[in-house]
């Protein structure tokens, strides 16, 4: 995603950061409130992340998404 569009940048969101730090990757795991986070989301082009909460606000504000599905820790 860096490499293929260089005009988005890259927020991670969570508990803790899984993807490794770039220039272009802002690290906001566990920093944000709910609002917070709700309005990131809701301002976002593209969110790509967990079936999780952050997936449904996402779904909840029509914000174009990429949800992943499968084995996260065993």
């Amino acid at each position: 995603l860096l490499h293929e569009f260089p005009q988005f940048q890259i927020i991670e969101i969570g508990l803790f950061p899984q993807i490794d730090q770039y220039d272009r990757v802002i690290n906001k795991c566990n920093s944000l409130n709910f609002s917070e986070i709700g309005n990131l989301v809701k301002n976002c082009t593209l969110y790509i992340g967990v079936e999780s909460g952050f997936a449904h606000i996402a779904n909840a504000f029509d914000v174009r998404r990429i949800i992943l599905f499968g084995y996260y820790l065993n």
